[in-house]
């Protein structure tokens, strides 16, 4: 959050895996969190199994944002012949080190990239609500990295709250893919403002989604991946499939607010979506509230996506609202501190997203029974 022989997940039961991965992440690291040989949560002894396989998943269905006329010719995997080289441990907002970092980590033969982030800063959410885990965030991104290699998965760009954080983990956990970022770092003054500094986990996100947004725009699809995600399996045979083939980005419903997930209503209307008849167009009054998106894992297909079309867009808004926030009026409580949780990056994605979503039409909605979850020729 090993590659081994195990029972896939049923057709319409993929998304619930990636669900279920995050909450046996939490559950199976939370439980270790106590143990003598934790140091500021850091893992001295390596090896440690911090994931399970859940042994049954529950039907849900993917959330769908933007839908393109036909699939893709990119359907079927490609083959596992990507040599991925390590990178420097270099500043992204240099000149052109973005660039090489995306050709260096990327998969060549698709273009494909997963962009994590990692801290050994303040989670200001967790210092109040689990002090145990306030300061595992590098057990977890070593965890994640130890696990797609298992999968045979390298293809990986990290960026790190610091340039000694990923001196420290390419030294210590052979993290040969890591980096960090200067973005708004010279901001101290309205960093201060909101009780930040360069390296806190809010600034940090944001500079994880400028990388997406660039990899974006350079032609790479990516997955954005929090470092408490566990993978069960090779995640591209599903998102190559039939079923989640067609789709620009697939997202996932909070675990709780499953309610606020987009429902279509028969009875106000339901239209077929030329060239899907598995995607069901919502009608603005079928949908009850702001779908409460989880971003704890989230995949970009970029040749789904227009250049101006409202993924690479709702991307775009985010990161300016996060900018203009952290540049204007500081939100306080009753006390007069400083509220940082306003500036967490998944409400500003989700307002963004939802407003995208109004000004495109509406919500779509694809059925599980849409198609074969799997890639065919995948070996799983």
């Amino acid at each position: 959050s090993r590659r081994r022989t195990m029972r896939r997940p049923g057709v319409r039961g993929w998304a619930s895996v990636l669900l279920l991965a995050l909450v046996w992440s939490s559950a199976c690291v939370g439980a270790d969190a106590l143990d003598p040989w934790y140091r500021r949560g850091r893992r001295e002894r390596p090896g440690i199994p911090l994931w399970k396989p859940p042994t049954s998943s529950s039907d849900e269905d993917p959330v769908v944002v933007e839908v393109t006329g036909s699939a893709p010719q990119d359907a079927a995997p490609a083959p596992r012949i990507d040599a991925i080289e390590a990178i420097e441990n270099v500043d992204l907002e240099a000149p052109a080190s973005l660039e090489k970092a995306l050709a260096a980590r990327a998969r060549a033969s698709d273009k494909e990239l997963m962009v994590l982030a990692v801290g050994d800063t303040r989670d200001h959410r967790r210092m109040n609500k689990d002090p145990a885990l306030s300061q595992v965030s590098v057990d977890f991104a070593i965890n994640l990295v130890e696990n797609l290699a298992a999968l045979g998965l390298r293809n990986y760009l990290m960026l790190t709250s610091s340039a000694q954080l990923c001196d420290e983990l390419r030294r210590d956990a052979d993290v040969d893919g890591c980096a960090h970022s200067s973005h708004l770092t010279d901001r101290e003054t309205e960093l201060e403002r909101w009780g930040l500094k360069p390296g806190d986990m809010f600034l940090l996100w944001a500079q994880q989604w400028r990388v997406v947004q660039r990899a974006l725009e350079g032609g790479y699809s990516v997955m954005r991946v929090d470092s408490d995600v566990v993978f069960l399996e090779d995640p591209y045979l599903a998102l190559r499939g039939p079923l989640l083939s067609p789709f620009a980005m697939i997202s996932q419903t909070d675990v709780f607010d499953l309610g606020t997930r987009p429902r279509c209503d028969p009875n106000s209307g339901v239209v077929e979506t030329p060239g899907h008849s598995d995607v069901k167009q919502c009608v603005p009054s079928s949908v009850k509230g702001q779908p409460q998106l989880n971003i704890g894992l989230v995949y970009f297909r970029r040749s789904a996506m227009a250049d101006d079309g409202p993924t690479l867009g709702a991307i775009k808004d985010m990161l300016a609202a996060f900018t203009a926030r952290l540049l204007g009026d500081v939100q306080v409580n009753d006390d007069g501190d400083p509220i940082a949780e306003a500036l967490l990056d998944q409400p500003l994605f989700r307002e963004a997203v939802s407003q995208r979503v109004r000004l495109g039409g509406g919500w779509k909605v694809a059925s599980g029974h849409g198609g074969e979850v799997y890639a065919r020729g995948g070996d799983g």
